[in-house]
């Protein structure tokens, strides 16, 4: 009597997983990806589905990205001739909402300077931030580096927003802590990087994006250009009044 084989196991599907913006949930619904329940995320139950490409995960490993460059905590504005010059202004919303959770995931979803790592239903409170390299001789601002970053860490590198939005006096606490340098120490940093920052914006910044391109995503046409001008725009001056600010909220 033949004995009887027990049937071999099928290999499991690898799934291709999808970084779909709420927005876009019955977009994907239509063009054939499914929705797994367990981890609560998309998946394209078909590998390579074309339908489903414009949402696929993006890719850690980034050519020309520097992931060392900036490494700690400090503050960093952008000059006033790049304001609203950016990754996030110059792809679509689905792309940056791609290049953020792959610069989040990527992290363990935790913030890469303090090490906070938040629950899953509160990882919205992780940022995904560039980090800029400038050379002032070719007036190029390259982007160098995607980080993750927490709110508080994001504020210290954005100081001077931190300050306009009432958030100065954390920000700096932070900073005192992570680094720390006593309060004077902080503000005399703070100082340091806003006149860089003011010297830095003197200038019309051509933005190059290359690492942008280099994850397979389209930049806008233009977006690295040059501002149209940058005389009309405000200029961040040193800190001889931070501590003013801080105190009293006015300028």
């Amino acid at each position: 009597m033949q004995a009887l084989r027990r049937p071999r196991p099928r290999p499991a599907v690898r799934r291709t997983w999808l970084d779909v913006p709420w927005e876009d949930r019955n977009v994907v619904k239509r063009r054939g990806a499914a929705w797994d329940p367990v981890v609560k995320r998309w998946y394209a139950p078909v590998p390579g589905l074309p339908a489903l490409r414009p949402w696929h995960r993006l890719a850690p490993e980034v050519a020309g990205e520097d992931r060392g460059y900036g490494q700690g905590i400090y503050a960093d504005p952008i000059p006033s001739s790049s304001w609203y010059r950016n990754v996030r202004s110059a792809v679509s919303h689905r792309d940056w909402y791609r290049i953020s959770n792959m610069t989040r995931r990527r992290a363990g979803w935790a913030c890469e300077e303090c090490g906070l790592k938040p629950d899953r239903a509160d990882r919205d409170l992780l940022d995904a931030h560039e980090r800029f390299a400038y050379d002032e001789t070719t007036g190029v601002q390259r982007l160098a580096r995607l980080i993750s970053l927490c709110a508080s860490c994001h504020n210290v590198t954005h100081f001077g927003y931190a300050v306009l939005s009432g958030e100065g006096g954390l920000a700096l606490e932070h900073l005192q802590v992570m680094t720390g340098l006593d309060r004077r120490q902080a503000l005399a940093h703070v100082d340091d990087a806003m006149a860089l920052c003011a010297q830095r914006s003197r200038i019309a910044w051509q933005l190059d994006l290359s690492v942008i391109r280099a994850l397979g995503v389209a930049v806008e046409p233009g977006a690295g250009g040059p501002p149209a001008a940058i005389s009309a725009r405000p200029t961040p001056q040193p800190g001889a009044r931070w501590e003013h600010w801080l105190t009293t909220g006015e300028r």
